[in-house]
């Protein structure tokens, strides 16, 4: 839709199935149709007493695992687009874009796997899929990105200082800003047993409470506070798998929230010469971004008190860096 003042706005809604996604297994491990008894380990190692599950699988090569892939997962993706832009007009131009959107699917791993935190993720029964559908590692609810540029109206035959100096003008009149900034919603985290004791996959602890402490990942930094509640967790037990999802949905890590800036003045020494001086800003209000937290859970008893950094966070994200600029001169002709 066009707008008054050389702006416009589109909205649209996107949708993308995927079927066959890839799975990673461990080949080495021949699974069963039929169901098993298994003795049920104590932490000491002592059987205690039997359960039968409805899944069974045998190590082949005791030497250690042999990873694959198939091809059996499947994804959503629904998502509104709402797209901005401003032609340059009155000494302002922007462009960008908001996105609400909603992934889910199977398995986050094989090819997918471009996230961080995703093995941990990683499907708990591989022959039953369906039961492992939930929100996907990949998931942003939020993310809006724009870039804005600002003439600034100050210096000769502008609306500030329309008279000024010829030389007063050549420090601080005909200077523009430039941005680009990024928010989005962190990703979903996964919380895994910290000692696996299902055969064919990750186990996952249950769930018994809502699990968020409410404390967001910068206060967990500064009080070393954990962001996730252990008490609502517990063992599922030896070869039993957990009720927890592979991705909590209401649990996040922390999201992207950079701002990048620029300010540059352009001048013409002579007719066909173009001088530009420029300082860039990467990460200009210099906000941190933490990395997941601690997400191995391991029950806590008399004598053992379990992951005592669960749910704390203990780093910045890879790739986050603190703000830092640089200054350039370019010269046209």
């Amino acid at each position: 839709h066009q707008l008054p003042s050389n702006m416009s706005v589109s909205a649209s809604w996107v949708v993308s199935r995927a079927l066959r996604l890839p799975v990673f297994i461990d080949t080495n491990i021949a699974p069963s149709t039929t169901t098993k008894t298994y003795n049920v380990l104590t932490s000491t190692g002592t059987a205690v007493n039997t359960v039968t599950v409805p899944f069974y699988t045998a190590r082949i090569d005791p030497t250690g695992p042999v990873l694959t892939a198939f091809s059996d997962a499947n994804s959503w993706y629904n998502s509104f687009v709402l797209t901005f832009r401003k032609r340059m007009s009155g000494g302002v131009e922007f462009e960008g874009n908001y996105t609400l959107s909603k992934s889910t699917d199977d398995s986050s791993t094989g090819a997918n796997a471009f996230v961080g935190n995703l093995n941990t993720g990683n499907p708990q029964v591989l022959d039953n899929l369906k039961a492992e559908h939930g929100i996907s590692a990949n998931d942003a609810t939020h993310r809006i990105v724009a870039a804005v540029i600002l003439d600034l109206p100050l210096g000769r035959g502008r609306w500030v200082g329309h008279d000024m100096n010829r030389f007063v003008d050549a420090v601080a009149g005909g200077w523009a800003i430039s941005t680009f900034f990024t928010k989005q919603t962190g990703q979903p985290i996964p919380v895994a047993m910290q000692t696996n004791r299902i055969a064919d996959g990750n186990q996952r602890p249950n769930v018994t409470c809502s699990p968020g402490t409410g404390v967001s990942a910068h206060d967990s930094v500064l009080t070393d506070t954990p962001t996730i509640n252990a008490a609502c967790f517990s063992d599922p037990g030896d070869q039993q798998a957990g009720n927890a999802p592979r991705y909590f949905s209401n649990l996040r890590a922390d999201g992207i929230h950079n701002v990048d800036l620029s300010i540059y003045k352009e001048f013409v020494p002579k007719e066909g010469m173009k001088l530009q001086v420029r300082a860039e800003f990467f990460n200009f209000t210099n906000s941190p971004r933490f990395s997941f937290p601690d997400t191995f859970f391991a029950q806590p008893t008399p004598t053992d008190p379990g992951n005592t950094n669960f749910g704390k966070i203990g780093s910045s994200a890879p790739g986050s860096t603190p703000r830092h600029m640089q200054i350039g001169v370019r010269f046209e002709f």
